[in-house]
Formats: C-alpha cells, structure tokens, sequence
C-alpha cells in the first residue's frame, strides 16, 4: 500500500477481507489507528472501498469502469498535450 500511496495509485480496499484492509478502512471512517504507517496512507492515499460480499460480478464492473475513467482521462491529455 505504501508503493500504491508513493505513486499516487488509487487503492481498491476489500471491505470483509480483513486484517490490514479492514484497519485502514475503519481509519477513513475516523476510528483511531495506532500504526503510524497506515495513519500515513489512510491520509495521503486514494482509498475506496468496495464490499467483498457484493461478488466477483460487482467488482469487475467497477475495474471496468475505473479503467474506462482512466482512459479517458489519459486521452484528453494527449489532446491537450500534444
């Protein structure tokens, strides 16, 4: 997590997975967190959920769409910056 914060990559957290995901999660809902390095990337980091009982169905719509966003994103700056 801390390579994908550094790179300024968006971070897909997988909500019910547990352990570490669940701590930062919990954190971007304003719970305390005693880790120092996951207080760092809840702050800096691009950080959604998604819930790991909406399926394998829901989650390849939203890789879909987030790919889609990033494409277009990608083309309008080539336009921009020839």
């Amino acid at each position: 997590m801390q390579a994908a914060v550094a790179q300024g990559r968006r971070i897909i957290c997988l909500a019910g997975s547990g352990r570490t995901t669940d701590e930062v999660l919990a954190a971007l809902q304003g719970k305390g967190i005693e880790d120092e390095r996951l207080q760092t990337i809840v702050e800096q980091g691009n950080i959604m959920a998604f819930p790991i009982a909406d399926g394998a169905k829901a989650f390849r719509a939203l890789i879909r769409q987030l790919l889609f966003e990033w494409q277009g994103k990608k083309q309008k700056a080539k336009i921009t910056h020839p």
